[in-house]
């Protein structure tokens, strides 16, 4: 069985595996479930009583849209509205590889997104910002072009665009995660393996 550092999340007994550049050979079975379970990757959250906040041109309509995280490789709208996303991938079947460049191009003025979190235990686990993870939100976009609030950017003039500001996530299934990229420690007669660490690496 070949391990590797992305995995999927089909259920909480249930993982499969891609394959990167990075492959840690293991033999013999696994504990995946645990190795998710260890990874503490909250799936939802909520905080609905802070929806009824009054912020300067922020839309007064509660919207609950469903978003993509897409990586194009800039510094600019990373979630993109999923009846697109999919309609791409239909058409585009590696178009989530973790190497998207050059595959397809979405109209991020019309389609992309940045989110905002209303509040910092709302906060996105970056461990599931890997391409073709979908999430649900429930929050107010802005009526103007901005940046997020809380965004991190590696750039000093990072493009403008739509800001949804959310209450409200609960990321849908199957997803992926970046994971642990080292185990250690296989027990020759039980197969298990344990985490050296939980240094999570992309």
């Amino acid at each position: 069985m070949t391990l590797t550092s992305c995995q999927t999340v089909e259920n909480k007994n249930e993982q499969k595996h891609t394959d990167t550049n990075e492959e840690l050979l293991i033999v013999g079975d696994i504990d995946t479930a645990k190795i998710i379970s260890q990874l503490e990757i909250k799936e939802s959250a909520s905080r609905m009583d802070l929806s009824s906040e009054k912020i300067a041109n922020l839309s007064d309509q509660l919207d609950t849209l469903e978003l993509t995280y897409y990586f194009g490789f800039c510094d600019c709208q990373r979630w993109i509205v999923s009846e697109i996303h999919n309609r791409a991938l239909s058409e585009e079947l590696n178009l989530d590889e973790l190497d998207p460049r050059g595959q397809i191009e979405f109209n991020l003025d019309k389609h992309g997104y940045y989110i905002e979190a209303s509040n910092k235990e709302l906060k996105i686990d970056w461990r599931t910002e890997v391409n073709g993870t979908t999430i649900r939100f429930i929050g107010r976009e802005y009526k103007d072009k901005r940046l997020p609030e809380d965004g991190e950017f590696t750039v000093p003039d990072p493009p403008k665009g739509k800001v949804f500001r959310y209450y409200s996530y609960q990321i849908l299934r199957p997803y992926q995660v970046w994971g642990p990229h080292k185990l250690t420690e296989i027990d020759k007669e039980t197969g298990d393996t344990s985490q050296q660490s939980l240094d999570l690496g992309r």
